[in-house]
């Protein structure tokens, strides 16, 4: 049995493909950086040159990117169907490298509340445009570790600053960190605008040269560009009133909240305030290590752990590693939690240690895979509004803990603080178990219809085969919206001698509603000998309704030896309404 199925991203991967998924993924880089930054603060209190700054104000300027980040998560989505992806990037790194330089060399204190806010509006945008970028332009076939090399790069950011507070001054870091928006400028400007994008805008022309560009020579550009064509074309993002009537519909409303769940529970879970607050946190623990050095360790692990998620996401499946990770994740807050409430002698070390694998465990799972999921599961007809909704929810929760985070622990104690948060990340934990598919070499077009209300009647492609008394089943998934496929096969031999039945099928369907191809094949053979059958049925079909094709074919072979039954189902259906075909 051999099965041909066509779906959009199943095409060669290139070096340039590459080269662009890193250029784009490497905008996680501002947010890593930013996210970082508030490692210099201690530094920033110590300096009185041009003026003195409180913790209150740290709190603000910690949480003050959140603040623009919850509003501008809600524009972040429609500026991106009106300037098209790569256009929005090209300008928030114009806005971040100015808002980096703004705070290095400002006399004025009210001029770092204003480049952190041009900082958390360019980083707003980024996050809204670098999943769906990555899961638009990569090829099925490295999707996910492509998906994973934002929050290496965000990894990376948070490092790189840490390093740059740890040794230099708070103003030379934060000039240096102008330096990544600045360089990626060049490289930016090569890459290709999103296809799905051009096609949703009907610029069919300019998708096709942007294709080419990602598939090279060897990619069939025309086929993949037919493929979504036929599957966005009808479906146009440029009005937000548009995406809020599909938003209501089951099938696009259900991935939203789902993945919008993950990441408000994992922002509750006080994943920010950990990184944020790290030097107060061991400042405040009592580690006997220097705190600015235990911040670059939680950097560094954080960081390893990450790049070992490119490479598992793919082989161990997206469910497994975020399930396994979010527990993890939650018993070391829990085990720091009680070590610090308990303030054992000698044991420092041990909220230390667990705050290190809580890290490595964030980087392997609970770090990259929500991100790959908005990527994956938020349905194109709602791309851009539901990860604005998601962001905007995640940034939400954000300003809450980093904001109320130094004060819960002032008021209840450091140690009582993350066990709470490590029940909320341990909730997490229990989404996932319940709700999360598996996402691992589903194309966009299949994930987008995992959740579609009317799931419970499709069925899947299954090929059952019967030889003296023994059944093989092999199960397929079916690339169809309401559609089921049954092909089942039937062979019963007494003393058979060389009997052999070969059964494929290919489907492609597109826009078919409650349609369904049921195909038997019979073969009944007492000592057979040399004989064969092929039989092959065709079926093309535009717009049917209510139609209905029935045949039957039954054969009985006596006295043949070497008897071979070839069965080919195809079946290529646009726009079917109600029609069933029975073979």
């Amino acid at each position: 049995m051999s099965v041909t199925t066509i779906r959009a991203g199943d095409y060669p991967v290139t070096i340039k493909q590459i080269f662009f998924l890193l250029t784009v993924s490497s905008g996680f880089l501002l947010f890593g950086s930013m996210n970082g930054w508030t490692a210099v603060l201690p530094g920033l209190q110590k300096d009185h040159t041009h003026f003195t700054i409180t913790d209150d104000e740290v709190a603000w300027l910690v949480s003050i990117t959140s603040v623009v980040m919850i509003v501008f998560s809600l524009v972040a989505g429609a500026l991106t169907e009106w300037l098209g992806p790569r256009r929005l990037l090209l300008l928030t790194l114009l806005l971040d490298a100015g808002s980096w330089l703004l705070i290095a060399f400002t006399p004025y204190k009210f001029l770092l509340y204003v480049g952190r806010v041009g900082m958390a509006v360019a980083v707003s945008f980024v996050v809204i445009l670098v999943q769906p970028m990555i899961a638009e332009m990569s090829s099925t076939e490295i999707r996910g570790r492509a998906s994973t090399i934002p929050e290496i790069n965000g990894a990376l950011g948070v490092l790189v600053a840490f390093l740059l507070a740890t040794f230099t001054p708070w103003y030379l870091a934060t000039a240096l960190c102008s330096i990544i928006p600045i360089t990626l400028l060049i490289p930016t400007f090569f890459v290709p605008e999103s296809p799905y994008w051009l096609v949703r805008r009907g610029r069919l022309d300019e998708a096709r040269t942007s294709l080419s560009t990602l598939m090279g020579p060897e990619g069939d550009v025309e086929l993949e560009l037919s493929i979504l064509t036929r599957t966005y074309s009808n479906n146009t993002q440029t009005s937000y009133s548009t995406q809020f009537v599909e938003l209501r519909k089951g099938r696009n409303l259900k991935p939203v909240l789902l993945v919008l769940s993950l990441f408000v529970l994992r922002e509750l879970g006080g994943r920010s305030a950990l990184f944020m607050y790290s030097v107060y946190i061991f400042q405040q623990a009592g580690v006997n290590l220097d705190p600015f050095v235990c911040t670059v360790l939680v950097g560094v692990s954080r960081l390893v752990f990450t790049c070992m998620s490119a490479f598992s996401l793919d082989r161990l499946g997206r469910r497994p590693v975020l399930l396994v990770t979010t527990g993890v994740c939650g018993v070391c807050q829990i085990i720091a939690g009680v070590f610090l409430y308990l303030e054992i002698p000698g044991a420092s070390w041990v909220p230390l240690v667990a705050l290190l694998v809580y890290m490595g465990s964030y980087g392997l799972g609970l770090g990259p895979i929500p991100w790959v999921l908005l990527g994956e599961m938020v349905p194109t007809p709602v791309r851009s509004l539901g990860a604005s909704i998601i962001n905007f929810s995640n940034y939400v929760a954000l300003f809450t803990i980093s904001y109320a985070f130094l004060k819960i622990m002032s008021a209840v104690g450091l140690g009582i603080t993350v066990t709470v948060l490590g029940l909320i990340t341990s909730s997490a934990g229990v989404v996932a178990w319940l709700w999360v598919p598996e996402t691992r070499g589903a194309s966009l077009q299949q994930l987008e219809r995992t959740f579609s209300s009317i799931n419970k009647k499709d069925h899947l492609h299954t090929v059952t085969v019967h030889e003296n008394d023994k059944k093989t089943s092999v199960t397929l998934s079916n690339n169809t919206s309401q559609t089921s496929l049954n092909t089942t096969s039937h062979l019963a031999s007494k003393t058979p001698s060389q009997s052999s039945l070969h059964t494929t099928s290919h489907l492609t369907l597109d826009n078919t509603s409650q349609s369904s191809l049921n195909t038997t094949s019979h073969l009944a053979s007492k000592t057979p000998s040399q004989s064969s059958l092929n039989t092959t049925s065709h079926l093309a079909s535009k717009t049917p309704s209510q139609s209905s094709l029935n045949t039957t074919s039954h054969l009985t072979l006596d006295n043949t030896s070497q008897s071979s039954l070839n069965t080919t189902s195809i079946l290529s259906s646009k726009s079917t309404s109600q029609s069933s075909f029975t073979n």
